[in-house]
């Protein structure tokens, strides 16, 4: 469960499972937010397709920021073949250029 908001607009520490659907309800509440969340969705689907069991969002997308730029997530590697994922994934190059929505390489 996703707590309340403290002050300035943030989660408490620590942290908060989520289900896909109370993630999108929480913070896919405008259409840049909702965006995003198709990037991270397909990212998840990705992920769980190789077998991985968790994913942590962070930075901006988690808090009250009407328009955050882009989410942070990590992931558990626990568990995942890494011969199943997209190798975009796993391209750290140019500050993870490929990674990005806006990004020519996954347009």
């Amino acid at each position: 469960m996703i707590p309340p908001f403290e002050k300035f607009g943030l989660l408490p520490p620590g942290i908060h499972w989520a289900e896909w659907d109370e993630l999108v309800e929480r913070f896919g509440v405008t259409p840049r937010r909702q965006r995003l969340l198709i990037g991270l969705r397909e990212a998840i689907d990705i992920l769980a397709a190789a077998g991985c069991q968790a994913v942590f969002i962070n930075g901006s997308f988690v808090t009250r920021k009407a328009e955050p730029n882009d989410f942070d997530a990590c992931w558990s590697s626990v568990g995942v073949d890494p011969e199943r994922l997209d190798p975009v994934l796993l391209d750290f190059s140019d500050g993870r250029k490929a990674q990005k929505p806006d990004s020519a390489a996954r347009c």
